[in-house]
């Protein structure tokens, strides 16, 4: 299969998903403008995209998506052999992936409708099964149907906590689930490298762990009523979250690319 397909996919995503959100936004599909996201601090403007800030700064996640593919497609990690090196999948679903992110945010801040801000947290959810079966896939060794199993099962308890659970349970809602699954991932990578022993780079995963820390004190501080939160300033801490999120996705890229074992021990 033509590498290329490595570069396309998440262009062609970036693409049609910018297409389609336009169209929704000009047209109202998706519903009327309410007060998602609201909690963000950004003032809501009456204008078709409402939190300019907190909208375009997603922009960060496209870069780091197409930076990602570009550089994999460049084969720069070609000399490590682990499953993004050694396959075309892994690295055009993820870069894909991170693609995606920047269109399912832009959707809850551009319209604060619910439909919006369920595709924001959809992004999430796709980025969170990702990073959680990637990681149980390698600390066990696992095929392409491990991963597949996984991913599904991690975007289907998501999606359940999301429309159901969380109506029945007020410490459960779509944000504890998505950093449950996160935190696992992390704990897994943590057990792959004490119990697997490889050769991994292990800073990539500690810069990605100070920039998602800091990233979350902002987002925590500049919430609605908060110390950073100024509403009709363009310089917004959600918005810097946002990029710094696109930055601690590229610093995870890393870590996964650093990794090196024997090819005859990596299933598709």
């Amino acid at each position: 299969m033509n590498r290329k397909i490595i570069i396309i996919l998440p262009i062609v995503a970036m693409i049609a998903a910018l297409i389609l959100l336009y169209i929704a936004l000009t047209n109202g599909l998706l519903g009327q403008a309410g007060i998602r996201g609201l909690d963000y601090c950004e003032h809501s403007r009456n204008t078709m995209v409402k939190q300019p800030a907190n909208t375009y700064s997603n922009i960060g996640f496209i870069f780091s998506g197409l930076y990602i593919a570009w550089q994999m497609l460049k084969e720069k990690y070609s000399h490590k052999m682990n499953r993004l090196t050694t396959t075309l999948f892994y690295p055009t679903f993820f870069a894909t992936l991170c693609v995606l992110m920047g269109p399912g945010s832009m959707a809850m801040h551009a319209s604060t409708t619910l439909t919006g801000s369920y595709f924001d947290v959809l992004s999430m959810y796709l980025i969170a099964a990702f990073m959680f079966s990637y990681a149980l896939i390698r600390l066990f060794n696992l095929s392409a149907t491990g991963f597949f199993s996984a991913f599904s099962m991690v975007l289907f308890v998501c999606n359940l906590v999301y429309f159901y659970l969380s109506n029945s349970f007020s410490w459960l809602d779509r944000h504890t689930i998505f950093g449950f699954f996160i935190v696992s991932a992390t704990l897994l990578e943590f057990s792959i490298i004490l119990r697997n022993k490889i050769a991994i780079d292990k800073k990539w995963a500690i810069f990605y762990c100070i920039t998602f820390l800091i990233a979350f004190i902002i987002w925590h501080f500049s919430k609605t009523g908060n110390i950073l939160c100024y509403e009709y300033s363009l310089i917004q801490g959600h918005a810097i979250w946002h990029l710094l999120n696109a930055l601690a996705l590229y610093f995870m890229f890393r870590y996964y690319v650093s990794e090196n074992k024997e090819s005859k021990l990596i299933p598709s």
